[in-house]
């Protein structure tokens, strides 16, 4: 049987965390900053932001970040 996806959701901020955890008691919320994110090299098959890097100011640093956790460096 295949294993079900799962999904983590990270956000800086403390009230948009505790909405989305009221809104999808299935995926994990985390709080952390997009620019220095907690997880190992390679964590991620996907990441997806919609409008976040609007609202980081290190947004180069958040991408570079997306890159590292999902292993898609293609140098």
């Amino acid at each position: 049987m295949p294993q079900s996806p799962s999904v983590t959701g990270v956000d800086i901020d403390g009230e948009a965390l505790a909405y989305a955890r009221g809104q999808d008691a299935r995926t994990c919320y985390l709080s952390a900053n997009a620019a220095q994110l907690p997880f190992a090299d390679n964590s991620f098959n996907h990441v997806m932001s919609i409008t976040a890097l609007c609202f980081v100011p290190e947004w180069p640093q958040a991408l570079h970040e997306f890159v590292r956790v999902t292993g898609a460096d293609s140098s």
